[in-house]
């Protein structure tokens, strides 16, 4: 979809403002389940990019 920056602008206009705070409170809420998960995939099998990058190697 294409609209103008002025057009843009209106609907942006329009978004009920939030602050950074707000928003993560939100996206957690939504999205615990899924948080949960990733975290017991990363405490039982650790990262998937284990030993891999170099920043990782530094001791």
């Amino acid at each position: 979809m294409i609209v103008s920056a002025a057009r843009f602008a209106e609907l942006e206009a329009l978004e009920p403002k939030k602050s950074m705070a707000q928003r993560k409170r939100e996206f957690n809420a939504e999205y615990k389940d899924w948080i949960a998960a990733q975290n017991e995939l990363v405490e039982k099998h650790g990262l998937w990019c284990e030993g891999m990058v170099a920043w990782q190697d530094v001791p």
